[in-house]
């Protein structure tokens, strides 16, 4: 889950864990634990988000589903360069900036000598 001030995003999964919710195995008794699993971070998000406001819209997504980019978007800027152009297939153009990116221009202010 990422939480912002205007989205809060939850991903259905990856890799196995979301063949295996394609495939319906959350939907059998004895895959209770999987189903749970899946169901347990929505709960979490509107306990949390009941409290704000204004209340941040939910997003839910999986792989491949177009809101996918609302996740990747806030998660993974680092993904950019300094020019903000997407660096790896897959990743969105964001307006945050990367932590490292966000870093290094830091440790150039704090080194940076005051005339």
């Amino acid at each position: 889950a990422e939480d912002g001030i205007r989205d809060f995003c939850l991903s259905r999964g990856l890799g196995d864990v979301y063949k295996r919710q394609e495939q319906g195995y959350h939907e059998l008794p004895e895959y209770e634990n999987l189903k749970t699993l899946l169901d347990q971070p929505q709960e979490d998000a509107k306990l949390i988000m009941e409290d704000r406001f204004p209340v941040p819209r939910l997003v839910i997504t999986w792989p491949g589903h177009g809101l996918e980019r609302f996740l990747k978007s806030r998660v993974n800027p680092s993904k950019t360069d300094a020019n903000n152009t997407t660096v790896q297939s897959g990743n969105y153009i964001t307006d945050d900036a990367s932590l490292k990116l966000f870093m290094d221009h830091l440790v150039k202010l704090a080194v940076q000598s005051v005339n």
